[in-house]
Order: C-alpha cells, then structure tokens, then sequence
C-alpha cells in the first residue's frame, strides 16, 4: 500500500479540500526533509460579506477552522508516527508567533513547495481552485513520502485587486518568487494596525482580522461565481436559507451534509454528488479515484462501466436498512460498491462501527 496515497486519504475524509506534500530540502535549521500541507475552505456567504467589511462571524469561523485544521495535521502526525516516523504537526497551540509577527517555518512556505498555491500580491497562499478562501496548516515528517511539483513564482499577472482594495494601503503590488521576503510584499505593521482598528469599528472585538485582500481576489472571486457545474452561479445569497435547495453558496461542506439527511433521497444524494464531480476519493485500499456525472450515470475514472443512478438508490436503500451502520463495500450488495462505499463514508450517510 502506497504511504503517500494512504495519508492523503486520511488528511481528505478528516476534512481537507487540499491536501499537498512537499521537499524541504534548503531550509535551514528545519530538521525534518518533508512538508506536507493541508486547507479547509471558507463557506462562500463569509467571504461575500468580507467584501465590505470584516463580521463576527468571521471571527468565530477563523477559530472553529483553525480546530479543525489542528485535528486533520494531528490525524497525520498519529498515522505517520504509528508507521515509525519522526512527525510533528504544527498545530497553532505549537507555533511560536515572532515580535515581528512571522513564524519560523510558515505553512504558506509548506504549501508553496506541496503544490497547493503561490503566495499572491495580498501576502497569502492563492489556490488555482478557490483563491485565498483557505485556512491552511502543515505538518513535518521524515517520512519518505512522494513530493508533488513546486510552485515558485506568483501566478497573480498584471491584477492589482487586492492592492487597490487593502484598507491600510500596506500591498506593494510585487510579484513573489520562491525565497522572497515577506517586506518586499507588504508592510506588515501597518497591516496589522489597520486590521486591528476596522475589527474593533465593526464588531466590538480587538483583534488583526480583515479579510478583504483575499475576498476581493480575482481567483477568489472565479470560486465565488462557480456552481457544482463550473457554470455563472445561479443562486444568490439568500438561498443559502432556503431549505429545498441545496447550500452550494456556502461552499461548507457541513452545511451540505445537514441539508442532505433532512431528507436523504437518492435524488438529493445525486445531487450533492454532482456537485462533487472530479473531487478525489479513496477506495478503502487507498486507491484514488474521481468522477463524473452525465445524466443518470456515475463515469469512474478507474472503471469502465458506469454506475447508474438506480444502482446508487439501491445502496442507499441498503445502508438506510443497516441503520448507517456498513462494515465495508460489500455489505452494499451492489455494483461499483468500491466506490460508492467511501462516497458514502464522505457524506456521513455510513459509519464502519
């Protein structure tokens, strides 16, 4: 079983929407020679309103995320040490925070190296797939896992958005390179200050949150306007409260699998599963897959033969028989029950125990 492929299997069904593994060969004083890297997402509705100006619910998510991102780099490190490897993850209660507010090994950096993103004109990562709406985190290892490609240089171009729109005017509007220091790209204590001050102003509370150079973010804001299909989003705002209708505005994850049980229908499940179509999943012996949906059929991209729509009602049918309750794929009893197996485990419709 391949390592590298059983990890980031663990690190996605604990919830990461980006998981990458990176050298860190040339980093000095780091002590471990691989990096790997992890993000979770910010529902789109928080993101909308960081447009304006920074919210309470910002701050309350900004904290519930950096849990969550603790739990997944904590579930890598107990997996890989249980392998016999040195692992550390590096969790926000282990970072030591500098006085000129910089960290000793950044998970930006981690992330650069593991492919996630580039460090944009706004001083944070900018993912291909979401723009800045990412929380990330990392962890260190010894283990020999295999890297995926670098990215070196700002994929930002000639945009200037998160420049023209920073509150604190602290952006230089520099393109990054791998290696370059943090002050060529913005000036880090009036940032800071001006955060501080527009929190307090809006919401009462005296931290350094802001949040609009990532909002505004072109490759941010491509992630905004998409639907499940790729297309302009359809929905607005609102219908992120209209309970007939899936939350795809939200971009939560636990928001869809909550509109999904209240009334779990292969209907309602194939929609979700739409929605998810080219997203990786892993077969229980760690075999990564993705699909894609055409009407009434599931396309696998290891498999030949599709898996209809009705097949997928009658696993469900037999995983509402066994009360959620599914030791493994076979217990289905139906076609392409590999796949559907740990599509179900992702969505919370079955458990193992």
């Amino acid at each position: 079983m391949d390592l590298t492929k059983e990890l980031k299997a663990l690190l996605y069904r604990h919830g990461a929407c980006l998981a990458g593994i990176g050298s860190l060969k040339g980093i000095e004083g780091c002590g471990y020679d691989t990096g790997v890297a992890v993000a979770v997402l910010l529902p789109k509705n928080v993101i909308c309103d960081l447009q304006e100006a920074p919210t309470k619910e910002y701050y309350d998510l900004y904290y519930s995320l950096n849990d969550k991102l603790n739990q997944i780099v904590t579930a890598g490190e107990k997996f890989l040490q249980e392998k016999g490897f040195d692992t550390y993850a590096q969790t926000t209660d282990r970072i030591e925070i500098h006085t000129d507010r910089s960290t000793k090994l950044p998970h930006k950096t981690i992330a650069t190296r593991a492919g996630l993103g580039w460090i944009g004109k706004n001083n944070l990562l900018v993912t291909e797939a979401f723009g800045s709406a990412v929380r990330i985190s990392s962890l260190l290892t010894n283990a020999p896992l295999s890297c995926d490609s670098s990215i070196d240089r700002s994929q930002c171009g000639g945009c200037s958005l998160c420049v023209r729109s920073c509150p604190a005017q602290a952006l230089h509007g520099a393109l990054w390179e791998a290696g370059m220091q943090r002050e060529v790209l913005v000036d880090v204590e009036k940032c800071y200050k001006k955060q501080t001050e527009i929190m307090y102003r809006e919401t009462g509370i005296e931290t350094d949150l802001c949040g609009k150079c990532f909002a505004v973010c072109l490759y941010t804001q491509k992630y905004l306007r998409k639907d499940s299909e790729g297309n302009e989003d359809i929905y607005s705002g609102n219908d992120i409260l209209n309970e007939d209708r899936m939350p795809v505005q939200s971009g939560n994850k636990e928001d869809i699998i909550k509109w999904l049980k209240k009334d779990l229908t292969i209907d309602r499940l194939w929609e979700v599963m739409e929605l998810y179509e080219d997203f990786p999943f892993y077969t229980m012996r760690s075999l990564e897959f993705a699909y894609i949906i055409k009407g009434n059929e599931m396309f696998v991209n290891r498999k030949e033969k599709s898996i209809t729509k009705a097949t997928a009602g009658m696993a469900l049918s037999k995983a509402q028989q066994l009360e959620g309750i599914v030791s493994g794929p076979k217990k289905l009893g139906t076609f392409g029950a590999s796949y559907l197996y740990p599509i179900f485990l992702y969505f919370e419709i079955i458990r193992q125990e």
